[in-house]
C-alpha cells in the first residue's frame, strides 16, 4: 500500500472520532480589496489539530457575491 493511500485510510478511519471530540477547528479567511478595504469573499477553512500530522487543511467552501 503506498504512503498516500495510507494516510487516506488515516484520515477516514479517524474522522467520525475527530468530528465527535472537537478536534476541527473552523477558521475564517477573507479576501479583501486593498484599495476600499470591502470584504469580497470569505473562505472556510477547517484544520484538524492531529498530533501525528502538521495539520489538515480542508476548504470547505469559497462565497462570493461578485464573481
Amino acid at each position: 500500500m503506498s504512503l498516500e493511500s495510507e494516510f487516506r485510510n488515516d484520515i477516514e478511519l479517524h474522522l467520525q472520532s475527530v468530528i465527535e471530540n472537537g478536534s476541527l477547528v473552523l477558521h475564517y479567511l477573507p479576501e479583501v480589496d486593498m484599495r476600499t478595504g470591502e470584504i469580497l469573499a470569505a473562505e472556510a477553512l477547517v484544520r484538524w489539530e492531529h498530533p501525528p500530522a502538521d495539520s489538515f487543511r480542508l476548504t470547505l467552501s469559497s462565497a462570493s457575491p461578485n464573481r
